[in-house]
């Protein structure tokens, strides 16, 4: 299997760029050419992982596999081989030359911090537990000299949770909507920043319990969207809650990338939460869920991650149409309040375990609107104000259209919040209709 392997790498490396690959193979294969690559590269470190007479024989070729981080296109899977060969295979480490650490160390200028480099350079000063003088010196005289870097083997990859101002709830006799709306753009996604896979998931959070710690894990408790009891999330294939993964479909089905666009339901009268990938729907949702406390958007991160929230309106135009009855997120921002996005939880940790909340710290109340509306049938009003009765009805009206006409609304057949249609603004004195360009 494995000189099956060597046979498809040695012919892959006749052809010097993917241009050249696709000549032979046609335009779909040359694309794929540098994934190929490095597969067939990862899928030989894998072979030889923890078999050491086979990382044994690889040893004689360290010249052949130095000579190939030449072509940057497959040195991360090269790396994974050199790394493996190095831990198994001690006799490896004496027959490193300078020459190739030099080849090593000149990976870090093109690929920058690489964890992969790193690990290289890490398994070649130390093995088994017992340091390699020789090694060492080589590596620090070749890397330190004229250089005010700190090397890190491994790079910290916190989770971080952000959400807006919006809070959505349900009360006996509320007012408010109970069905919500709201887009995720994902802007660039970067897949592997450091040794640990990137993490993005997009849901709805309640304020009851959902408390993300940075890092999380069994010591720090949730991280994420569904880490925990309190929150639910959706990362492209699996559904989370409670620290469990819900495995669901869609079509093109894969983990979220850049250019998506998730939808975000969240239906309080049922309750359900359901979610779209770029307008399709996903085969499953969250269902009879405890409602206490308030909901908002939420979604959490790792580094190399860029993404926004369109919460309809002014505050990002949707993208694809919300389903009949839903209500854009924008619309539940109170009277004053200034929509803006922030950490769910901030914390500074200089030193493990403590960690020091930074906010925010404000307990939030119930916001949902609960009309209670005074009984006027027994109020007699005096003759001078009898006389101008409509017309005071009416100019309220009139304030309340201009109002609308203002946040760019216009009259239409029907009601639409997508693209701002409201059948009530006509002008009662003529009965004529008020238009306006939607901005």
């Amino acid at each position: 299997m494995i000189s099956l392997v060597l046979e498809c790498i040695d012919r892959l490396h006749v052809y010097s760029s993917a241009a050249h690959f696709a000549d032979v193979a046609g335009t779909e294969a040359g694309q794929a050419w540098k994934s190929i690559l490095n597969s067939l590269y990862e899928l030989l470190a894998a072979l030889i992982r923890g078999n050491r007479k086979n990382c044994a024989q690889f040893s004689g070729s360290l010249d052949w596999l130095i000579s190939r981080l030449e072509r940057l296109e497959a040195s991360s899977g090269i790396l994974e081989v050199l790394h493996c060969v190095l831990v198994e295979s001690p006799e490896a480490l004496n027959i490193i030359k300078e020459g190739h650490i030099k080849s090593i160390i000149s990976l870090l200028d093109k690929h920058g911090r690489n964890h992969k480099v790193l690990d290289v350079l890490c398994s070649l000063c130390v093995c088994h537990g017992v340091a390699v003088r020789s090694n060492q010196h080589l590596i620090c005289d070749n890397l330190l000299p004229g250089r005010d870097l700190l090397l890190q083997t491994r790079l910290v990859n916190h989770v971080s949770s952000m959400r807006p101002n919006i809070f959505l709830g349900v009360s006996e006799g509320s007012a408010q909507y109970k069905k919500w709306y709201y887009e995720l753009m994902v802007d660039h996604t970067e897949p592997f920043v450091t040794a640990e896979a990137t993490h993005l998931r997009v849901g709805w959070a309640s304020t009851e319990g959902f408390s993300p710690y940075p890092g999380g894990g069994e010591e720090g408790g949730g991280s994420g969207v569904g880490d925990d009891l309190f929150s639910y999330g959706f990362d492209g294939l699996h559904l989370w809650a409670g620290c469990i993964a819900r495995t669901v479909s869609s079509p093109n089905q894969h983990l979220l990338r850049t250019d998506d666009v998730i939808s975000c339901c969240l239906d309080l009268s049922a309750p359900s939460i359901s979610f779209r990938i770029n307008g399709q729907p996903v085969q499953g949702m969250f269902e009879n869920f405890n409602i206490d406390g308030l909901f908002f958007p939420v979604v959490s991160f790792s580094a190399g991650i860029k993404v926004r929230f369109l919460l309809g309106g002014r505050h990002g135009e949707f993208k694809f149409l919300p389903p009949p009855g839903y209500a854009p997120c924008h619309e539940a921002v109170l009277p004053k309040e200034r929509l803006k996005v922030e950490h769910s939880r901030k914390y500074k940790q200089e030193r493990a375990p403590a960690r020091d909340l930074l906010g925010p710290t404000v307990a939030l109340t119930q916001a949902a609107f609960t009309p209670v509306p005074v009984d006027t049938s027994q109020i007699v009003l005096p003759p001078h104000l009898e006389r101008i009765r409509e017309k005071l009805a009416e100019n309220i009206h009139e304030l309340w259209v201009m109002n609308k006409i203002e946040l760019g609304w216009q009259y239409g057949p029907v009601w639409s919040f997508e693209i701002y249609f409201q059948i009530s603004l006509i002008c009662l004195s003529e009965n004529i209709h008020v238009c306006c360009v939607a901005t």
